[in-house]
């Protein structure tokens, strides 16, 4: 799943809310192009829309605090991705440059090492 940079930004800033967003607070704050994001997002359901209320099934339904029905809020996966997102973000260009040269490192150490047991065994 590809995700772009400012649906991510859109989905972090609804991930830090744990009673979820509005959808003119995300459009008043990122701009006209929330639907297609919010659309899109629901669709790898990385966010879904409080649809349900829950107080009536609660014991004490004064003492429960939910979010508005319509909030726009971030599910497990998408709170996921963007821990994911995050911390690879975090690497400085030193690291990135690590990071890849290892792994080119053994790419040519796997491609060796199979051309060597084809070859002779």
């Amino acid at each position: 799943m590809i995700i772009h940079e400012f649906d991510m930004l859109v989905l972090s800033y609804i991930s830090r809310h744990k009673y979820g967003c509005s959808s003119k607070e995300l459009s008043d704050k990122f701009g006209s192009e929330v639907p297609m994001v919010t659309e899109e997002l629901t669709k790898n359901q990385l966010i879904r829309v409080y649809d349900n209320s829950l107080k009536p099934f609660m014991r004490n339904p004064e003492n429960t605090i939910e979010p508005e029905i319509g909030s726009i809020l971030a599910t497990q996966l998408g709170k996921l991705e963007v821990k994911r997102w995050s911390t690879k973000n975090l690497l400085t260009t030193k690291e990135k440059w690590k990071e890849r040269l290892w792994g080119f490192l053994s790419g040519v150490l796997l491609a060796t090492l199979t051309y060597v047991l084809r070859k002779y065994f």
